[in-house]
């Protein structure tokens, strides 16, 4: 039994290890919790994911509304949120909807990320998120490390750190500016960041990193980054109402939109996409899981008051 125990996990250490080589990363399904998430193959048949096997390729994965799974893949852990539907394929992940969370623990690895109208790789060491846009773009937000985002279809590149956002444009266009979140909110309320178990090193250097940025940051403007509907915008949504203002372009965000809708400078933003659902809390039934999920771990209350 011993044997046959390590004779698995050295097969999927080695496969882990020639599938970057040969262009094909397999996913292997670590966590689920809720209802998790189905397969669908065909019209007609449809299979529940499980823990501890490979997600199939070239095949449509939903997961349930109030659901996530979490995979490992060559160096990377993904979490897909809830409703998302993707397809894991031999030059990367298809994300037709839907959010995810990225983590590449080498500053040599490299994935990419296909929306419907987009194309992404995505290099270096970090975590970050990235949701498929109405527009068939995608939205991406650095949490931590330094990951570099390469627009195939154009050529150009963008870097992001912790608590900065850019819009991926569809259709070959390349990327928007630059924009600034409230990054400690995200990391707290976020259900790919928190509504997983996180290791203790890895809630340290959110709650550690989410603080910097905010000192970083020192003026706040009351405004959310909405969505991208279109090819070449995106709203911006005051927290104080209910109206919309929209960008004319992205390159006039910092100019013209905030600015005139404020009347200064705008220096972060708020991003709600990735905010957990308060009026309905997940549920996670005992019997989808091996283990309870640890409840998040607030900011000691010294330290938010410093971060103000």
């Amino acid at each position: 039994m011993r044997v046959m125990s390590r004779l698995f996990f050295s097969t999927f250490a080695l496969s882990l290890f020639v599938s970057p080589l040969l262009g094909q990363k397999s996913h292997l399904l670590v966590y689920s919790q809720g209802n998790g998430a189905i397969a669908i193959f065909g019209s007609e048949k449809r299979e529940v994911l499980k823990k501890a096997n490979f997600v199939p390729k070239n095949t449509t994965i939903s997961v349930r509304p109030k659901s996530g799974i979490e995979t490992i893949s060559a160096g990377f852990q993904f979490r897909f949120g809830a409703e998302s539907k993707f397809e894991v394929g031999d030059k990367g992940i298809n994300l037709i909807d839907g959010s995810i969370m990225i983590r590449s623990r080498n500053v040599f690895n490299k994935a990419n990320i296909h929306t419907p109208k987009a194309n992404v790789e995505i290099s270096g060491s970090g975590t970050a998120l990235i949701k498929a846009e109405q527009n068939g773009g995608a939205k991406l937000v650095g949490v931590l490390g330094k990951l570099s985002f390469l627009c195939k279809n154009s050529g150009s590149t963008s870097l992001l750190l912790p608590g900065s956002l850019i819009f991926l444009k569809p259709n070959g266009v390349g990327f928007s500016d630059v924009l600034n979140v409230d990054l400690l909110n995200l990391v707290n309320t976020s259900y790919l960041i928190q509504g997983f178990p996180n290791s203790d090193s890895l809630q340290k250097s959110l709650e550690s990193t989410a603080l910097a940025q905010a000192e970083m940051v020192i003026s706040e403007v009351g405004a959310y980054v909405g969505n991208a509907k279109q090819a070449d915008s995106f709203e911006i949504l005051p927290a104080d109402s209910g109206s919309v203002k929209q960008s004319k372009s992205a390159n006039s965000f910092r100019n013209d939109p905030l600015t005139e809708l404020l009347g200064r400078n705008p220096k972060k933003v708020i991003d709600r996409d990735y905010i957990l659902e308060e009026e309905e809390p997940i549920s996670l039934p005992a019997i989808d899981l091996p283990e309870p999920v640890p409840p998040s771990r607030p900011f000691p209350s010294r330290l938010l008051r410093s971060s103000n």
